[in-house]
């Protein structure tokens, strides 16, 4: 049972890092973000506790989170979902 909990919040999470990925790449290549102001972005917004109603905070503490809570639920170390 655990296994298959670490199991879908790895895929949904790597999906989430992915996407997030895209986006930081996408936003430095049209101009709108720098690679400096991304790791301030992921700070704030998961010290930031009062957007925890918005979709990006979950989005980026999806991202962020999803490999330590499968290793804790599974004790399987691989980082992508298909190993």
């Amino acid at each position: 049972m655990l296994y298959r909990l670490g199991f879908v919040i790895h895929w949904i999470g790597f999906t989430c890092l992915m996407l997030f990925s895209g986006l930081v790449f996408l936003g430095i290549i049209i101009g709108e973000a720098s690679i400096t102001e991304v790791p301030t972005f992921v700070v704030e917004t998961l010290l930031d506790f009062s957007r925890a109603d918005q979709a990006d905070y979950w989005f980026v503490l999806l991202a962020i989170t999803h490999w330590p809570i499968k290793w804790m639920l599974t004790d399987n170390k691989s980082f992508f979902p298909w190993n």
